[in-house]
């Protein structure tokens, strides 16, 4: 039986939920806090990732380590449900950012793996 059930919104920017339970449902939590950026919610104007602040920076490792402090700090602001163990950015030249963050959820480990293309973000 599940404990933690609910729906998530597609990343595709669709008006499509999917019914999600515990780590799916959280993967998709984690997956929302990292592509809003601060300040877009209206009614919660301290939610999301400050990520976006890095959108037009050079990238390289400095900036990855940048990035994943801001991912950390951002998922373990608005998702009490996991803890963090470690998180790997890689950019490349195409613009893609390559997010791996591995956490433990309800004491079993897992990892989610979601690209970002700094256009979107």
């Amino acid at each position: 039986m599940a404990f933690y059930k609910g729906f998530s919104a597609d990343m595709s920017g669709l008006a499509m939920f999917n019914k999600k339970v515990d780590g799916e449902l959280v993967k998709k939590s984690m997956q929302q806090i990292v592509v809003t950026g601060v300040g877009e919610r209206v009614m919660r104007r301290d939610f999301g990732c400050e990520i976006l602040k890095t959108v037009f920076d050079n990238m390289g490792d400095f900036l990855d380590e940048v990035q994943a402090d801001f991912i950390r700090t951002s998922i373990k602001k608005f998702e009490p449900r996991v803890d963090v163990d470690n998180i790997t950015v890689t950019s490349n030249d195409t613009g893609l950012v390559d997010v791996v963050v591995e956490h433990t959820f309800n004491g079993r480990v897992d990892n989610t793996r979601f690209p970002i293309e700094k256009d979107v973000i």
